[in-house]
């Protein structure tokens, strides 16, 4: 397990979205606004779902936010917000990166 510091999270996160093609997984550990733990599996670049709607916030407005494709969700997998404020773990391609402050 690697540690990185919590000004690291989005960077490394940005990063991840910019090289990681639409067939890589990755997980993610973050609180939720309701204050419960959850762990997504997830994917960056999936189009099959998009529907064609227009995003109701700007990323530019919004930084510490992260829209990514939940691969588990249920009943159907769909697109979910990840506030990287919150992330407390991350683990792509063998790495598991622990936050801490």
């Amino acid at each position: 397990m690697e540690m990185m510091r919590r000004s690291q999270v989005e960077v490394i996160c940005r990063t991840m979205q910019a090289d990681m093609s639409a067939n890589e997984f990755f997980s993610v550990k973050f609180v939720k606004k309701d204050g419960s733990n959850r762990i997504m599996n997830c994917r960056f670049h999936v189009k099959k779902h998009l529907k064609g709607g227009v995003r109701s916030w700007s990323e530019k407005d919004y930084p510490n936010l992260m829209t990514v494709f939940d691969v588990n969700a249920k009943p159907t997998p769909g697109y979910r917000t990840v506030n990287l404020d919150t992330v407390y773990e991350i683990c792509v391609k063998g790495h598991r990166f622990e936050v801490v402050d």
